[in-house]
Formats: C-alpha cells, sequence, structure tokens
C-alpha cells in the first residue's frame, strides 16, 4: 500500500511539472477518498487549488484585455456575458466582481438610451401620421407603445393628443353638416366620435344637446297631433273608455316622452281601471255568492250542518 502511495505521489509530481492540473487532482481525490486522513496528499490537494486559482487568474486577466474590445464598440451585453463565463473560473476574484457590476450597469444605460431612441423614432412617426390625418393607424401604434410598459405618461399623453386631433379634424370636416337640422346624421357623428375618446366631456354635452333639439323638432312637427289627440283623450275619459285612453296616451308619450299632460292621463286612467276591475271582482264574488245561496236554499236537505 506503501509503495503504491508512492508511485502516485511520484506521478502526481510528475503532472506537476508538466502542468496537467486537472489529472493530478484527480489522483489526490481518489486518494483521499480511501485515506481522508492522508496528509501528504491533502497538502497536495491544496497546492494544485492554488497553483489552478492562480493560473486562471492570470488567464482571467488576458481574457479580460481580449475583452476590452467589446468595450470600446459598445458591445456591453456581449461584454457582460464574456466576464460572467470567467466566473466559472475563479468565483473569489473581486476585480472580476467589480468589471460585472460595472458591465450591468453599463448594459443598463444602453438599453434605457436605445428606449429613448426607439420611442423618439416612434414619437415622429406617429406625429407624420396624425399629419397626414391618419389616426387609426397612430392610435393603434401608441396603443401597442403602450403594451411595452415604458415611459407610460409621455405615451398616454401622445395618445391623447391624437385623439383630440383626430375628434377636431373629423368636427372641422363635418362642419356644414352641423350647422344644419339634421339631428339625426348629427347624432350619428357624434356617437362615431365618442368611439374614438368616450370619457370626452364636450362630445357627450354636444350629444345630448343635439338629442334634446332633435325631441323637441319632432314634438313640434306634431304638436297638432299632440293637441288633437289630448282632447280626444278628454272626451275618453268622460265617456270611461280608460282602455282607449291608455293607447292615445302611450301614442302621445313615444312622441314627447316628457309630456306631462300625457303623463297626468296616463296616471288617471290607471287609476280608474283598478277601481273598475275591483268593482267588477267584487261584483263578481258576490254574484257568485247570491247563487250559492240561492242554490243552499233549493237543496238545503243535501247539506250538512255543523
Amino acid at each position: 500500500m506503501a509503495s503504491q502511495l508512492k508511485q502516485i505521489e511520484i506521478k502526481i509530481e510528475e503532472l506537476l511539472r508538466e502542468k496537467d492540473w486537472p489529472t493530478a487532482y484527480k489522483l489526490c481525490l481518489e486518494v483521499l477518498r480511501f485515506d481522508p486522513e492522508n496528509g501528504k496528499f491533502a497538502k497536495l490537494k491544496t497546492h494544485i487549488e492554488n497553483e489552478v486559482k492562480k493560473h486562471n487568474q492570470l488567464a482571467i486577466e488576458q481574457e479580460i484585455k481580449n475583452y476590452k474590445i467589446l468595450l470600446d464598440q459598445h458591445q456591453y451585453e456581449e461584454y457582460l456575458k464574456k466576464l460572467l463565463s470567467l466566473k466559472l473560473y475563479n468565483k473569489d476574484y473581486l476585480e472580476l466582481d467589480n468589471l460585472i457590476l460595472k458591465a450591468r450597469e453599463n448594459v443598463e444605460i444602453d438599453l434605457k438610451e436605445k428606449q429613448r431612441a426607439y420611442l423618439q423614432d416612434q414619437f415622429i412617426f406617429i406625429d407624420k401620421l396624425n399629419e397626414e390625418h391618419k389616426y387609426e393607424e397612430a392610435i393603434t401604434l401608441a396603443e401597442k407603445l403602450l403594451a411595452l410598459k415604458f415611459h407610460q405618461n409621455i405615451l398616454q399623453k401622445k395618445l391623447k393628443i391624437t385623439k383630440d386631433t383626430w375628434i377636431k379634424y373629423e368636427l372641422e370636416q363635418n362642419q356644414s353638416l352641423l350647422n344644419t337640422e339634421s339631428f339625426e346624421a348629427i347624432i350619428l357623428l357624434y356617437i362615431k366620435l365618442l368611439k374614438i375618446e368616450p370619457k370626452n366631456k364636450n362630445l357627450q354635452n354636444k350629444l345630448a344637446r343635439i338629442k334634446r333639439l332633435n325631441h323637441l323638432s319632432k314634438v313640434d312637427l306634431k304638436k297638432d297631433v299632440i293637441y288633437k289627440t289630448l282632447e280626444d283623450i278628454r272626451t275618453l275619459y268622460q265617456l270611461k273608455k280608460y282602455d282607449k285612453l291608455l293607447e292615445l296616451a302611450e301614442n302621445i308619450l313615444d312622441i314627447d316622452a316628457e309630456n306631462h299632460q300625457a303623463k297626468t292621463w296616463r296616471r288617471l286612467a290607471n287609476i280608474k281601471l283598478r277601481y273598475v276591475m275591483s268593482k267588477e271582482i267584487r261584483s263578481q264574488i258576490n254574484k257568485n255568492y247570491q247563487i250559492l245561496k240561492k242554490e243552499f236554499a233549493n237543496y238545503s236537505s243535501e247539506f250538512v250542518k255543523i
């Protein structure tokens, strides 16, 4: 056993002279696996580890010099990858750690600069689309950029400007329509524009106003019909024809949903109908009672009193 260990020791020393560190290290580990307390081979193992560390450090320093060209060319991500690969060969090299930290900072700065430059180009393109009145394309692009989750505030402002510009352009293009009393067409225009910006208060107010004008216009066109129908309703009320009265009141409310007279006549007719119905129900109940009472008198012998 001693002679075998001596032969292994000689072999390890020979490998060290040849700088075959991996094979020498492997032999040391094999011996220590069977004889963990062997001091000589433990020292050889430590010696190999120190030599390899020195060797790797020199190699790392040379590689760092070789990689400097990547730094000079602003290839920060590639430079960082190379440095991280060197970390495998010396985990305790402080200078390498500092270089990696600095490389990470450079990558982050470079990424932000690229994002800024990219956004700037996209902003210019969005402005160009707006100038060409291609607002829908501009909005689609801005919304895609928002999905990237950077410079959200700037993009939101850019998106709002585009929507406001589009709405203003459409209003200008339809100015001749807006100066008419084609209320139905104007309502459709405002509804279309609200799809661009649903929370636009100005458009909401314009739409409410034009709907009101449209309503008043319809009422005005049929004011004679409404007047005549109200006269008929008064006659029907006197004749107690409440069902027909309700029908005419609903006809008026289809034209003018806010007509107070029609609402009042409808309410009165409903009250009368409920009263008449209740009276008829009571009358029918009383009639049925009288019939049963008569039948009871005629056939009292068939009934049993308790």
